[in-house]
């Protein structure tokens, strides 16, 4: 009765675990360390580190496998648990591709590469880990791959030198 007196659901509850661990984890003051400490790839490596390192643990993928199993019943929930860290994680990619692209990326386009960073690079292993094929944990075979990921973004979404 007491915990209920707080919360009417338990899709509240759900809602209030979630927006508050993600709001202790998932910090814009992040991206602000990294610009200016080493290239782009290597601020983007710093920062899917740390986003990895925190999805990565027993918390996060126990709060996603709750919400997967829950989703049925509480859609917006699931909604929630799913978009607001990715939401986050997306506003400190786009932040760094802002700082260093400036003016040739608008808002619009940098959260949407944003996007497309976060899923190769880290959609993988998180899921990998969620579905218990690896351990949650990020290793350095995983390191390794995450900065040839990282490269091939980079190849993909940099104007090369000397085009048209």
């Amino acid at each position: 009765k007491t915990f209920y007196a707080r919360f009417t659901d338990k899709a509240e509850v759900f809602d209030a675990v979630v927006t508050g661990y993600t709001e202790r984890n998932i910090q814009n003051g992040e991206v602000a360390a990294l610009v200016g400490n080493g290239d782009l790839a290597e601020q983007l490596y710093q920062l899917a580190c740390h986003l990895l390192n925190w999805t990565l643990t027993p918390n996060v993928l126990g709060i996603y496998r709750v919400a997967m199993a829950e989703s049925q019943r509480f859609p917006e929930l699931a909604r929630k648990v799913f978009t607001s860290p990715v939401a986050g994680s997306g506003a400190q990619v786009a932040g760094l591709l802002r700082a260093h692209l400036g003016d040739r990326l608008d808002p619009q386009e940098a959260r949407i590469m944003s996007m497309h960073f976060l899923s190769s690079a880290i959609s993988p292993p998180f899921m990998r880990a969620m579905q218990g094929l690896v351990p949650p944990e990020l290793t350095d075979v995983q390191r390794l791959h995450l900065k040839r990921v990282i490269g091939w973004y980079l190849d993909g979404v940099l104007p090369k030198t000397g085009a048209v």
